[in-house]
């Protein structure tokens, strides 16, 4: 057994487990197979597995899950369970078992059309919309034209 300058007292057991106690009463239970148990004063618990599984309990009865590859697991006091996927989908599993699935609505990029692509068509009809704004606010329709086009 150690005890610290700073008050926290560390134990070592013969079965490789070592109990930490520090001044403001947060324990924390290191076992040989590599997971870690944290309880603050609060009551939050936390949980770390040796396969980087982190679980947070609350006094309260949520429960908070996260996994390595960003998955997010909430357990809520009604029994609701909550699951954030690394894409942004969230699925929701109500305590009477309805399932509501979100996903992340997708990015949508929109590229102008190059002038040069355009059929003879398109382009005069795109002219005359140019010089139809042009008058509308005051403006050269030639100077407007050289600004659009360079």
């Amino acid at each position: 057994e150690v005890l610290r300058a700073d008050g926290t007292k560390i134990t070592t057991l013969t079965n490789g487990r070592v109990d930490t106690v520090k001044p403001d009463g947060t324990t924390i239970t290191q076992f040989p197979n590599g997971r870690k148990v944290t309880t603050k004063p609060n009551g939050v618990k936390i949980v770390l597995r040796k396969n980087g599984v982190k679980v947070t309990s609350f006094p309260n009865g949520k429960k908070v899950t996260l996994r390595p590859d960003g998955t997010k697991i909430v357990l809520r006091q009604n029994g609701a369970k909550v699951t954030t996927r690394p894409d942004g989908t969230v699925v929701t599993i109500k305590p009477n078992g309805t399932k509501i699935v979100r996903r992340p609505a997708p990015e949508v990029v929109e590229q102008p059309q190059p002038v040069a692509d355009l059929d003879q068509k398109s382009l005069l009809k795109l002219l005359l919309r140019l010089m139809v704004n042009a008058e509308r606010h005051g403006q050269d329709v030639q100077t407007s034209l050289k600004l659009t086009f360079d």
